[in-house]
């Protein structure tokens, strides 16, 4: 509506599905390949995040090859039109991830920490769960330094993004 360019990356083996992988939200409804092709036709791009939201660090060849190729042709199937873009899931990536995002294809890979060329973009990810405050948080300076430092410990993170949240509210 606004004229902002948007992806909305998609696990397709959970298409119609719930979003199993989030602790905050475990029943949130994953949207049908019906309402993602209407998303498409309103300008949103439909992306790729992995097959089924698994990390993709540590994976066998097999397994790689599922999380990327077969998600692309799976997403390809259900939305009529091939994604050119990779957002890994929770963010995490090594060199052999990398390698199966670029071997299937993608144009683009996305990260939440550490770009590394164009398969490893550093990106903002807005969820669920986020509302208008918490996008404007992830705006403020310093934010992915404080989301870093907290690592990936729920209780720090809900402090970081308190401490961050009221930052953004006093300005």
């Amino acid at each position: 509506r606004f004229g902002v360019p948007a992806v909305l990356f998609v696990p397709p083996a959970k298409i119609g599905g719930h979003s199993d992988w989030m602790t905050e939200l475990p029943d949130e409804p994953i949207l049908t390949a019906e309402r993602l092709r209407d998303l498409r036709a309103s300008g949103v791009e439909l992306g790729v995040h992995g097959l089924d939201h698994r990390d993709l660090v540590g994976l066998d060849d097999r397994e790689l090859r599922r999380q990327t190729v077969e998600a692309r042709d799976l997403m390809a199937d259900m939305t009529g039109i091939r994604p050119r873009s990779f957002a890994y899931p929770r963010g995490a990536h090594d060199e052999r991830a990398r390698a199966a995002v670029r071997g299937a294809g993608f144009d683009v890979a996305f990260t939440v920490f550490g770009g590394r060329g164009d398969h490893a973009v550093p990106r903002i990810d807005i969820a669920a769960v986020d509302t208008m405050r918490t996008v404007r948080m992830k705006m403020v300076p310093g934010y992915r330094s404080i989301w870093r430092a907290a690592g990936h410990a729920p209780t720090a993170r809900r402090l970081a993004r308190r401490l961050v949240t009221r930052s953004a509210g006093s300005s």
